[in-house]
């Protein structure tokens, strides 16, 4: 790209960003650190606009994405960073470690001059306010959302996907797939280094689950404070059974 064509994007990016401070108002949504967002029903819209130079010109890039704020709320407790399970929807948008949102679209806009811009934003946000509607529709619970990431296989889908498991209670299935990605090696999205070395979020994810799991056994059963894992790295707690015999009683 040559100096003129360099200017030419810098100059259309500060009108872009002019622009969209009115615009963004004007379509409902907000602006917090640059992002621009919306909450609907609980889940958390994020609306990522940029300028690109293109082979035939310039253009507006606007990437839309989206996530249960739920999710946050549950990974913050799991890596143990309570502190940002806030009512507040800034950690949300800001924090530094928080799950990635689901990218849902992406779509370019050509723009050639600053003064097609506004009519081209306009154009974006309508879209935007298309798209974000019909996902509004799909998503009518938890389960819907996690649909939406199965049958990925990135690192990102998969911690989504557990934390969806955990927001339907549903901890031995969590459980079951972070044991999985434990075996393969992986240690998760996420990484806390001290002088210990490292420990991923899968570790975190497993010692949280774990504790889960020993909550909601029957407090009248259960004998010990620990679950165990036999030689086979099957989980298991001890109660009793019918005759009053202390018993194995396996899961995940």
């Amino acid at each position: 790209m040559t100096h003129k064509e360099q200017q030419a994007v810098r100059e259309l990016k500060k009108t872009v960003a002019k622009t969209l401070k009115s615009l963004v108002k004007e379509f409902g949504y907000k602006l917090l650190s640059g992002w621009i967002y919306k909450v609907v029903n609980d889940y958390l819209y994020l609306v990522n606009i940029d300028v690109y130079p293109a082979s035939l010109g310039k253009y507006i890039s606007t990437k839309i994405s989206v996530k249960p704020r739920i999710i946050d709320n549950i990974f913050w407790e799991v890596y143990e960073m309570d502190d940002l399970g806030t009512t507040s929807i800034n950690p949300h948008i800001s924090a530094s470690e928080s799950p990635y949102p689901l990218i849902i679209k992406e779509y370019n806009t050509p723009v050639g001059s600053p003064d097609e811009v506004n009519y081209a934003l306009v154009r974006i946000f309508e879209e935007a306010d298309s798209i974000i509607n019909e996902y509004n529709k799909r998503f009518t619970d938890i389960s819907s959302f996690k649909s939406e990431l199965e049958g990925r296989e990135d690192e990102h889908s998969v911690l989504g996907i557990i934390l969806c498991y955990i927001a339907e209670g549903n901890y031995k299935e969590a459980l079951s797939i972070t044991k999985e990605e434990i075996k393969k090696g992986n240690i998760g999205s996420f990484a806390k280094y001290d002088e210990n070395g490292v420990t991923g979020i899968n570790e975190y994810l497993e010692k949280y689950l774990m504790a889960k799991l020993r909550a909601v056994s029957p407090k009248f059963c259960y004998l010990g404070k620990f679950i165990f894992k036999d030689k086979t790295n099957r989980y298991f707690y001890i109660c009793r059974n019918k005759n009053g015999l202390a018993t194995k009683v396996f899961f995940g």
